[in-house]
C-alpha cells in the first residue's frame, strides 16, 4: 500500500526563502543527494533565485506585505521510494517507473493550479537525486488581492481537506490517502538525517559475515606495459569498491525505513488500545443499564420477561450453536 504524501511549510522572510533556495539549487550540502544524479533534477517553473520569484509575484499583485505576513508556502509532494522504484543502475543511469512519475507530476501540477491558481505557482522544482523523487512547489498565497495564507491553510480541518483533495487527485495512479486523524508525525529533514546517521552507526557496529574481500590481481600481460596494466587494475578495484558502497548505502536506508515503520506500528497499537478501553467502558455502561432495568420495581413482570427474551434468548441460541460445533468436532 502506497500513500500520497503532502507537506506544507510557511515562508515568512527572505532568509526562509534563501534557505530553501539553497536546498532547491543544491548550493548547500545535501547529505542524501547523489551528485551523479543531479542532472536528472528539473525546474519547469521558476528560477535559481526563489526570493526573486516570490517578490515578483507579490509586486505583480500590487501587494504591500504587512509585518509577519506569510510570503509563500512550500508544498512537498511525493510518495514512498518503493512506489516509483527510482534507483541508480550499475551503469550510473537513473531507472524507475517513469510513466508513474510522469502521471504523478502532471496530476500534482493540475491540482496545484486548480487550488492556488496557475499565476501563484512561482517555483516548481523536481528532485530525483535523493531516495524518493519529489516535488517542491512554492506558491504565493494571493487571495482576493491580499496575502492570505490562513484562507488556504488555516486550521486543522483545512489541512485535512488538503490531504484528502491531493490524495483524490493522484488516486488514479495507485496512491491512497493516509489514515485520517492519525497521530503520525512528519519527519523533517534534520530529523531524517539524524535517523540516517544513527542507522549508519548501527550498520557499522553490525557483525559482517567473515568473508574474504581481497581482490586477486592478474599477472601483467606481456602485450601491455606496467603503467597500462596498473590503470586497468585500479579501475577494477574502484568498480568493486563502488559496488560495496552502494550495497552499504542500501542497507543503511533499509535500517532507517524499518525504524520508521516500527514507529508507525507503535502509534497504531496505541490508538487501538485506546479504542479498546473506550469499547470496554461502553459495554460496562450497557450492562449496568440492563441490570437497572431488570431490578427496577417500577417495571411490570411482563415487560421484564419480554426484555429478557430479547436480550438473553439470542445469547442462549449463540451458546447452543457453539456447543453443537464443539460436539461435532469431538465426533
Amino acid at each position: 500500500m502506497s500513500y500520497a504524501v503532502l507537506r506544507t511549510c510557511k515562508i515568512k522572510t527572505a532568509a526562509n526563502a534563501g534557505g530553501l533556495n539553497a536546498h532547491l539549487t543544491r548550493t548547500m550540502d545535501v547529505p542524501n543527494a547523489d551528485p551523479e544524479l543531479l542532472k536528472y533534477n528539473s525546474r519547469p517553473i521558476g528560477s535559481e533565485d526563489l526570493n526573486a520569484d516570490i517578490q515578483k509575484r507579490i509586486k505583480e499583485a500590487g501587494i504591500q506585505p504587512r509585518k509577519n505576513a506569510v510570503l509563500a508556502v512550500e508544498n512537498l509532494l511525493t510518495s514512498g521510494a518503493e512506489f516509483f522504484n527510482y534507483h541508480k543502475a550499475e551503469d550510473g543511469k537513473l531507472q524507475g517507473e517513469v510513466n508513474k512519475w510522469r502521471a504523478f507530476e502532471k496530476a500534482s501540477m493540475q491540482w496545484l493550479e486548480q487550488l492556488y491558481g496557475k499565476e501563484n505557482i512561482v517555483n516548481f522544482t523536481v528532485h530525483k537525486d535523493e531516495g524518493a523523487p519529489h516535488i517542491h512547489a512554492v506558491i504565493v498565497p494571493v487571495v482576493e488581492g491580499k496575502l492570505n495564507c490562513r484562507a488556504l491553510l488555516g486550521g486543522r480541518e483545512k489541512m485535512r481537506g488538503l490531504q484528502t483533495s491531493f490524495a483524490g487527485a493522484v488516486e488514479g495512479i495507485g496512491l491512497e490517502r493516509g489514515i485520517e486523524g492519525s497521530r503520525a508525525k512528519h519527519t523533517d529533514i534534520k530529523e531524517y538525517y539524524a535517523v540516517l546517521k544513527q542507522a549508519q552507526a548501527i550498520a557499522e557496529k553490525a557483525e559482517l559475515p567473515q568473508q574474504d574481500y581481497s581482490i586477486e590481481l592478474d599477472d601483467i600481460p606481456k602485450l601491455i606495459g606496467q603503467k597500462q596494466w596498473k590503470q586497468m587494475q585500479e579501475q577494477l578495484i574502484n568498480q568493486q569498491i563502488k559496488k560495496l558502497v552502494t550495497e552499504h548505502k542500501r542497507m543503511v536506508e533499509a535500517v532507517a525505513l524499518i525504524k520508521n515503520e516500527n514507529k508507525k506500528l507503535k502509534e497504531q497499537i496505541k490508538t487501538l488500545s485506546s479504542e479498546n478501553v473506550k469499547l470496554h467502558k461502553t459495554s460496562q455502561k450497557q450492562l449496568e443499564d440492563i441490570r437497572n432495568i431488570i431490578t427496577s420495581k417500577t417495571i411490570t413482570p411482563q415487560v421484564k420477561a419480554k426484555y429478557m427474551d430479547g436480550v438473553l434468548l439470542p445469547r442462549k441460541n449463540t451458546q447452543n450453536e457453539n456447543q453443537d460445533k464443539r460436539r461435532g468436532m469431538r465426533r
